[in-house]
């Protein structure tokens, strides 16, 4: 009764919750011994189950009672709230939600939901309605890590720690990283770790062995395709990696070459051909699906074998004798090679032993030539290099940890799994040199001038703290983008000064962020904040329906992190599209027939460097058309609302999404508190921002045959 003796006064969650804690064992023990069956084992007399029973029930009445005191209560001041959302949304009616959230004078505010579904309207709205109040209020951007950085320079300024410190352009980062890869490649040890990187770990890609299905495998060759540094198409990731060895060691080989003899193996229809052929030692080399067991792992009706007397494996057996055979009657040696052994790392040292017992003679190719090579068959190489150094960078700025650190998480996370420690320590030996680099050429950044002001916040008095900010609430938008600096500095700030918080984010959104670096799950949003109430938005705008639907489960497939049931606009008419047209020839197209209404048009890619040639495409209808509205951007960098967006970088074969080399080749994982569930989720939310964008129609520039099922996702069985 004393809890709701104060009819006219907000009920804050954590007052209940301190209510609550009085009896918290007793009500612990109370669920327990219920939801665990425990009476009915007979751990407790069962005359005691009516009394549990009413505790229980007692606890959920409270909350009950609460919302409805709380719901009558802002009922009387929803004319305020109208008001104050008219002023930055004239002609547009409140959400109930949207209500709730600026009448709510809860300690800990979040308010979360799906894009496009008016989270930042109620988070401005109720800052223009506690401002009319007279409140003082600090308002932060988490998109926009430089405002941080600014606010803490000043906090330090007036804490009288003057630093010297200008913002570099926005590029500064990957430039120096750049300029540094290719400074190095003139140091022998750190360009043969590229060069050791690339053939081990960049290409390294799936084996059957990933797949249950024949087909899901070919399919995936046929969309991330195995090509050789002699611009080869294989079959495998274990032929590449073959291909390659004897490319760059001067051995001259011949790829699925007629056999000396015209013979065809039992169940064929065609000369057999050994995978490779050494034509100038009259050796061959072939390489079997086997694992570590000898198992094969299916053949074509799909018949899998699990102890090694499946109808799979003793075809393979069978085949493998025979070819045998073959040889031996040929006198052709033979080198047999199997997936296992690419799994275990031992294929390539088994297979230059074999070639050496042979007196094959190796003539390697100097590092600059393989370098060469390498970029003519990946021109991304060094972009995704530099782009996961900075993911990797900005993880450690933020977080603050130390390179010792970072080589013990390394060691203690990857456990015993050898193959992921090997690729991390090569990640490591890439990144770490331009890490201390970094840190000996650039004194302060935004991420280590956050982390000065937390400790300067941290050992400040209190009233010092209060007198410089003199905050009664904090406002933070685009929360799903906080890093680890970053919300440090806003922990420590409600620490010390004692204000209220109103945070307002994306929930499907926030597993990477934009810079990077620690992701805040709004899952774990009482973890760091406790006893806070949850405003949940649920009904978009400016997203018609038909995307709407696809988007929802293309963010949420896999994840299980929310289950959104919201209201959208019904205009099924519009939805996502796929065109295999040239960019240039499809832009053209859609502006003709639409010129007068001028509609609005964004081009959106995955990386910085895509955007030269799509902005020569826009430069140059630009000069055909001058009045056309087109605009393009990164992803990342993209905010607003358009017509019509267009996303070129959606094809497997050039990396579009996901793009599983970004999420392989940087340490943020080691380091992150959590990192995602999912292992592709960062690059599928990505996406998944990207078609927020959009107002009517959505559409992916890639090959019908060539597309990713990421994007098949968004672009079959729309609603």
């Amino acid at each position: 009764t004393s809890i709701f003796s104060y009819k006219n006064s907000y009920i804050d969650v954590r007052i209940i919750n301190n209510w609550k804690n009085k009896f918290a064992m007793l009500h612990d023990n109370a669920s327990s011994y219920l939801a665990g069956g425990m009476i009915e084992k007979k751990k407790l007399p069962a005359k005691y189950e009516p009394q549990l029973k009413r505790i229980v029930t007692l606890y959920g009445l409270i909350d009950k009672r609460r919302t409805e005191h709380n719901k009558n209560l802002m009922s009387a001041g929803k004319a305020a709230a109208v008001d104050a959302f008219n002023k930055i949304c004239p002609g547009y009616t409140p959400t109930e939600y949207q209500i709730n959230a600026i009448l709510a004078d809860d300690k800990r505010i979040l308010i979360t939901g799906a894009p496009s579904t008016g989270k930042t309207t109620a988070l401005i709205a109720k800052y223009e309605y506690l401002k009319s109040k007279g409140r003082s209020i600090l308002y932060f951007d988490a998109s926009n890590n430089a405002k941080f950085a600014d606010f803490s320079l000043d906090l330090l300024s007036k804490c009288n720690e003057n630093i010297s410190y200008k913002r570099p352009d926005t590029n500064f980062m990957n430039e120096t990283i750049l300029r540094f890869i290719k400074d190095k490649l003139s140091d022998a040890s750190y360009r043969g770790r590229l060069i050791d990187y690339y053939f081990k770990f960049h290409t390294q890609g799936k084996t059957i062995f990933d797949y249950d299905r024949e087909d899901e495998y070919q399919k995936y060759i046929l969309l991330y395709p195995p090509v050789t540094l002699k611009g080869e198409k294989v079959k495998s990731y274990e032929e590449l990696e073959i291909a390659n060895f004897l490319y760059c060691t001067g051995i001259n080989y011949e790829y699925n070459a007629p056999f000396a003899k015209d013979v065809m193996i039992n169940g064929t229809r065609s000369r057999y051909k050994a995978d490779f052929t050494l034509p100038d030692y009259g050796i061959c080399i072939n390489i079997y699906t086997k694992d570590a067991r000898g198992n094969a792992h299916f053949e074509e009706d799909g018949i899998s074998s699990v102890d090694g007397l499946g109808n799979a494996t003793s075809a393979l057996n069978n085949r493998i004798e025979e070819i045998r055979n073959l040889h031996n009657e040929a006198e052709i040696p033979l080198i047999e090679c199997y997936t296992y052994e690419k799994l275990s790392g031992n294929m390539l040292p088994r297979l230059q032993n074999a070639l050496a017992n042979y007196n094959v003679k190796f003539n390697i190719k100097n590092d600059d030539e393989i370098l060469n090579l390498i970029q003519n068959v990946d021109r991304d190489f060094f972009s995704i290099i530099a782009e996961s150094i900075r993911l990797s960078i900005e993880t450690i700025l933020a977080t603050g940890e130390s390179e010792d650190t970072i080589l013990t998480l390394s060691r203690t996370k990857s456990k015993t799994t050898a193959p992921l420690y090997k690729r991390r320590e090569r990640i490591l030996s890439l990144v770490l040199p331009f890490y201390n680099y970094y840190i000996r050429n650039v004194q302060w950044d935004d991420f280590r001038i956050i982390r000065q002001a937390v400790k300067t916040l941290t050992n400040a008095d209190i009233s010092l703290v209060k007198s410089i900010l003199n905050c009664q609430y904090l406002f933070v938008d685009n929360a799903d983008n906080l890093n680890a600096a970053s919300y440090q500095l806003l922990a420590t700030i409600v620490e010390k000064t004692n204000c209220k918080i109103v945070f307002a984010g994306c929930g499907w959104c926030s597993a990477v962020g934009i810079n990077g670096t620690d992701p805040v799950y709004f899952q774990d949003f009482g973890r760091f904040f406790s006893g806070h109430d949850e405003i949940l938005c649920d009904k978009t705008f400016n997203i018609p329906g038909g995307i709407y639907n696809q988007m929802m489960m293309f963010a949420l497939n896999e994840s299980g992190n929310y289950e959104y049931r919201p209201v959208y606009n019904k205009n099924s008419s519009a939805k996502t599209e796929i065109t295999n047209k040239p960019l240039s020839d499809f832009l053209n197209e859609l502006l003709p027939s639409n010129i007068e209404c001028k509609p609005s048009i964004l081009v959106v890619c995955r990386y910085e460097h895509e955007l030269e040639a799509i902005n020569d495409i826009i430069k140059e209808i630009r000069n055909n058309i001058p009045a056309c509205n087109i605009s393009s951007s990164t992803i990342s960098n993209a905010s607003g609302k358009y017509d019509i967006v267009v996303c070129p970088s959606t094809r497997y074969t050039n990396f579009g999404f996901p793009d599983e080399r970004i999420c392989l080749n940087n340490i943020s994982d080691l380091i992150l508190r959590r990192p995602d569930t999912n292992f592709f989720l960062g690059e599928r939310n990505l996406l998944c921002k990207a078609i927020s964008l959009t107002k009517d129609r959505f559409i992916f520039v890639c090959d019908n045959v060539d597309v990713s099922d990421y994007v098949e996702e968004v672009t079959t069985n729309q609603k």
